[in-house]
């Protein structure tokens, strides 16, 4: 990290947004309920290879399949619409459009991941002092909920606009 960056920021800067458009003509809207740590899991489950091969001493895989989640932690506000589409993500309800970039949508160069969740985890905690606030738990929903939105990495190219983005290619 250059002495620039690392000079004038307080941390990491990752950002939720939710959807108030269509998939096709998004319209993004940071949320700003969110405290703490914002947390963007994104693992690969590789898949061993059975077969024998004459010759081979190490274990060999083949590509699997990633495992995402954006965890966090959301200040309790029912009347906040951030809140509301969070807590619409569940269970009963319909998984709802989250974008989740490493810094602002404003700024070029940010990247992540955007599509339909579902929202596993809305418990509450109620601290000693401070606001009451709930977790969030954000995983990949099925295409069959919304055949547009499928999971899928985006990153800002020009500034106010994310666009799904091959990071095998980096382009």
């Amino acid at each position: 990290m250059s002495t620039d960056i690392a000079a004038c920021k307080k941390g990491s800067e990752q950002t939720l947004y939710y959807n108030t458009g269509t998939a096709d003509t998004p319209v993004w809207v940071e949320h700003v309920g969110m405290v703490e740590d914002l947390d963007l899991g994104e693992t690969e489950e590789l898949s061993e290879l059975t077969g024998r091969r004459t010759g081979r001493t190490v274990k060999e895989y083949n590509e699997g399949e990633i495992e995402l989640s954006i965890t966090g932690t959301q200040i309790h506000d029912p009347a906040y619409e951030g809140w509301q589409y969070l807590n619409a993500a569940r269970t009963g309800g319909t998984p709802q459009e989250f974008m989740v970039l490493s810094g602002k949508i404003s700024e070029v160069g940010s990247y992540g991941w955007r599509g339909s969740f579902w929202n596993s985890d809305r418990s509450a905690r109620g601290p000693a002092s401070g606001d009451l606030v709930n977790a969030v738990n954000l995983q990949p929903a099925a295409p069959c909920y919304d055949e547009h939105s499928e999971a899928r990495v985006v990153k800002v190219a020009t500034a106010d606009s994310a666009a799904d983005f091959d990071p095998a290619t980096l382009a």
